[in-house]
């Protein structure tokens, strides 16, 4: 069986699709299928792309239509969409959905009309094509499954969270990973590991970074790019290889995420495999920490409060180590109940069994 996964970037650092792309294609080609991951990079050469490609909104749709496109004239057995990526193929699909533009719209653009027409209503209605059209959507939490339903009229979609290799994800020396990065020995640190898009509200994280530089607390980033904050307590780390990243996770104290929006953030899996504690925002794969570990709640906040977020790392930060461990341990077990890469594997490998 021959299938075109289509992610935004053939470039598995870029982002979670991609990632999740990557980790697919792993899977499948495993039980002996003919798998190729297709992205931006296959028609950049195109007239029509590279006359769109710097305007924004359309320069998005553009790439979903042309990849879709691309997908079919390869001519696979099956395609794999996600989200809007591949919206026009016309052969038969599964979607894949890491959150909606619709509900991401509704949390994000409430202020700014462009970018809510933008984002809604052009990109969700794209995103809804691909949906509909697909014979299998796949959401990777309960909560996108949920504005599957509400904004873009299917109920059947199929829950497989996101997952992790909790081989590779564990929980190493925080002395000697701290030394691994030149990380300081004697300073609490707090994490942050993603793009520092304005999803995840770095305008809050700077207003915490700042609360914090008075106690000396230093704040981690391993991002994309470097801020030129006015700060003396953030330190800035780039392209960090992902066999490394368990190491980070075990040299730092508490791990942050104050989305504004998600489907289920790798980066918190990842974090909680490697039983670090967090403050996050109450979105996507949070809802599901929320519901299955009682004790965590109250780290998982409603509102993106500077003050309530500080508040709670702080509360951790003055945890005894008997009760940090306690908690912590309860992080692993939830990935490996639910989020472990055998899980997921057995989920698609199932779908994909149904699909043929």
């Amino acid at each position: 069986m021959k299938i075109i996964i289509i992610s935004p970037s053939k470039n598995n650092r870029v982002g979670g699709v991609e990632r999740y792309c990557w980790l697919l294609k792993d899977v499948l080609d495993k039980e002996k299928f003919e798998v190729e991951i297709i992205g931006k990079e296959d028609i950049e050469s195109s007239l029509i792309y590279k006359f769109f490609k710097k305007i924004p909104g359309i320069n998005l749709t553009i790439l979903g239509y042309l990849l879709g496109k691309f997908a079919d004239k390869l001519n696979p057995d099956l395609v794999i969409t996600n989200g809007l990526y591949g919206f026009s193929t016309k052969l038969k699909s599964i979607n894949v959905e890491h959150g909606t533009f619709a509900r991401a719209s509704d949390r994000m653009d409430r202020n700014n009309i462009f970018k809510k027409i933008i984002r809604k209503h052009l990109w969700g209605h794209f995103e809804k094509i691909a949906v509909k059209k697909a014979k299998k959507v796949v959401a990777v939490s309960e909560e996108t499954k949920e504005s599957i339903e509400k904004y873009y009229k299917r109920k059947d979609a199929i829950v497989i969270l996101n997952a992790v290799d909790t081989n590779l994800f564990t929980k190493k020396d925080k002395l000697e990973s701290k030394k691994l990065f030149n990380l300081p020995k004697d300073k609490k640190l707090i994490l942050f590991v993603g793009r520092l898009s304005y999803q995840k509200s770095p305008e809050m994280i700077y207003e915490l970074a700042k609360k914090f530089e008075k106690k000396d607390v230093h704040f981690v980033f391993a991002t994309d790019r470097i801020l030129n904050w006015d700060l003396k307590n953030t330190i800035f780390l780039l392209n960090i290889p992902n066999e490394k990243l368990p190491y980070l996770y075990s040299a730092c104290d508490v791990f942050i995420l104050p989305s504004k929006h998600e489907g289920f953030a790798y980066t918190l899996i990842e974090a909680m495999a490697c039983e670090i504690l967090f403050v996050i925002s109450k979105v996507g794969g949070a809802l599901e920490i929320y519901e299955k570990i009682p004790e965590l709640r109250k780290f998982i906040l409603d509102n993106l409060n500077v003050d309530e977020f500080y508040n709670k790392i702080k509360e951790i930060l003055e945890m005894s180590d008997l009760e940090k461990n306690k908690l912590s341990n309860l992080t692993r077990e939830f990935v490996l109940e639910n989020c472990s890469l055998e899980i997921w594997k057995e989920k698609w490998i199932k779908l994909m069994n149904e699909i043929k």
